[in-house]
């Protein structure tokens, strides 16, 4: 179930919390969308707004597995 506070886009996985920050929805040079298509001769490359960083997702660990070690077979 994801969760939305302002730009950060908040998801809880298995194992993980995932964060990610999203583009600013009033950003005068990109309007919201994050960037855009650039086309060149050979082909088009997306250009990211400034508005964005180059580190906006982080994956946050919960906690590890254990690991049984058995003196005996398991079944």
């Amino acid at each position: 179930m994801p969760i939305r506070i302002g730009r950060w886009h908040i998801e809880y996985h298995q194992r993980a919390i995932h964060i990610v920050r999203e583009p600013a929805p009033n950003c005068p040079d990109c309007n919201g969308t994050g960037g855009g298509w650039i086309g060149t001769s050979q082909h088009a490359d997306w250009d990211e707004c400034a508005c964005l960083d180059d580190v906006r997702t982080w994956r946050l660990p919960l906690w590890l597995r254990a690991t049984r070690q058995y003196t005996e077979e398991p079944f």
